[in-house]
């Protein structure tokens, strides 16, 4: 099983609710896209998900509001390409600002993608950031997760990555995206993707980080990705499969 990242759209921030985010070069038929976004703040702003995209998770952490503080939250996005897919539109009504850019990831011919998903903070101040999961998303040998993390500040950048899970054992991380932003009140977009080695996994992810500055609010979304053959016991499963890890 081979699940590969092929390449991503240019990030981007603005105040506007407005957001159509710049897509992948040379989208192919059959590969998955994730839109991620990051956002000040959750407690004023209203998601509404892009048309033909379907959301697979939002997390938030924190309180009140500021410059280079407060709350922050991030949505995930995902759609199974069409091969000449356009840039979406959406609004994040009532935000102060947000990032975003589009992943492109593709899976072995015939096979079709099974996605699963679970979430976490850390609103402790220091430099060593540890996010564990709410759940396990069912971890096993040949899956990819994909870390997506926010942050209420842009003065730190972050390096030193890791996952583990009981269990489970992981590649290295390889970071697609450390995204800083100083429209509005400021925050950051982070994320970086390794392959499950072993598994398994018995217990909820933890992902690590160090940061370049004290930081006190980051929050994650775990992303598994799993592709399966078209068809199992003679019975086509579709295009894709999707839940939120509650086991």
């Amino acid at each position: 099983m081979t699940i590969a990242f092929v390449n991503q759209g240019t990030a981007g921030d603005q105040i506007a609710d407005s957001i159509t985010p710049a897509m992948p070069a040379s989208i192919v038929a059959g590969n998955l896209l994730i839109l991620h976004t990051a956002y000040k703040y959750p407690a004023t702003t209203t998601l509404n998900t892009p048309s033909g995209w379907t959301q697979l998770a939002t997390v938030a952490s924190g309180t009140g509001t500021g410059i280079d503080a407060g709350e922050i939250g991030q949505a995930v996005y995902y759609k199974v390409a069409a091969g000449s897919d356009a840039a979406p539109t959406f609004s994040q009504t009532g935000n102060d600002s947000s990032a975003w850019t589009v992943f492109q990831f593709s899976c072995d011919a015939g096979k079709v993608w099974d996605i699963a998903s679970t979430t976490g903070s850390d609103t402790t101040a220091g430099t060593a950031i540890s996010i564990t999961g709410a759940a396990n998303p069912g971890l096993i040998a040949g899956d990819v997760v994909l870390m997506m993390m926010a942050c209420n500040t842009d003065l730190a950048t972050y390096g030193t990555h890791a996952l583990a899970a009981t269990g489970a054992t992981f590649g290295a991380i390889t970071e697609r995206s450390d995204y800083g932003w100083t429209t509005g009140q400021d925050g950051n977009r982070w994320a970086g993707e390794c392959s499950v080695s072993t598994g398994p996994a018995s217990a909820a992810p933890v992902f690590t980080s160090t940061a370049t500055a004290s930081v006190s609010n980051n929050n994650g979304i775990f992303m598994r990705l799993r592709e399966l053959p078209l068809k199992q016991n003679n019975i086509v499963i579709g295009q894709h499969l999707a839940r939120a890890a509650s086991w």
